[in-house]
């Protein structure tokens, strides 16, 4: 977990799966924590590496909405960069059942605009910061909810949903966040989330800025 919450955010997922069995694991487990160890021996070298450009706070969330059968709950996800490489990440299972896509991406960008507001507040404290935070950017690769975030009159019966909408709209309404909408391909929080094709594992940690020192 200590590794999971400072260096390697590739293994967040698989670590939060894991961590649901850890009263009552079977075999199955333990044959993933085996084959998690070994690719952690073999990357025991990578880190993460900031070469300070761009100099700007870049944000990325996305959400897996009931991406397994048994599992009514969505896992959001999200990264912010600073220098090209990721400086403070999470994952997590959604607390509340959401009733479509659009739904679970509102909960993780309310999660993702709070830990921005954050974010900037401490930059600001920072004497001589260079770092450039007048509306951070936070990337969303679900439409639907970006268009849903500009639309003021947005209503809903399901009060979580509502008063996560105004919470948005007030962190844009205050140049704290600026939502754009970017492709899937793009998206840097898919290790948050699922599990990848080795290949696209290997292109997303690279974006990243983690690579062997």
């Amino acid at each position: 977990m200590y590794v999971t919450s400072c260096t390697r955010l590739d293994i967040a997922f698989s670590i939060g799966m894991l961590s649901r069995f850890t009263s009552s694991p079977d075999k199955e487990h333990w044959d993933a924590l085996d084959r998690l160890m070994r690719y952690l021996k073999g990357t025991k070298d990578h880190a993460l590496c900031y070469t300070g450009y761009p100099p700007t706070l870049e944000g990325y969330s996305d959400a897996s909405w009931c991406s397994k059968v048994g599992n009514s709950k969505s896992t959001s996800g999200f990264i912010f960069t600073l220098g090209g490489a990721a400086v403070t990440w999470k994952s997590k299972r959604q607390t509340c059942i959401t009733l479509s896509s659009m739904e679970a991406e509102l909960f993780v960008l309310a999660s993702a605009g709070e830990e921005a507001d954050w974010i900037k507040n401490l930059i600001l404290d920072i004497p001589l910061s260079r770092v450039q935070v007048n509306s951070l950017s936070l990337y969303c690769d679900n439409q639907v909810a970006v268009q849903v975030v500009k639309n003021i009159l947005f209503n809903t019966k399901r009060r979580h949903v509502q008063l996560r909408h105004t919470l948005l709209n007030y962190l844009k309404e205050q140049d704290i966040i600026t939502l754009i909408d970017v492709r899937s391909k793009d998206n840097l929080t898919d290790p948050l989330m699922k599990g990848m094709p080795k290949d696209r594992s290997i292109k997303i940690v690279g974006e990243m800025r983690l690579k062997a020192i």
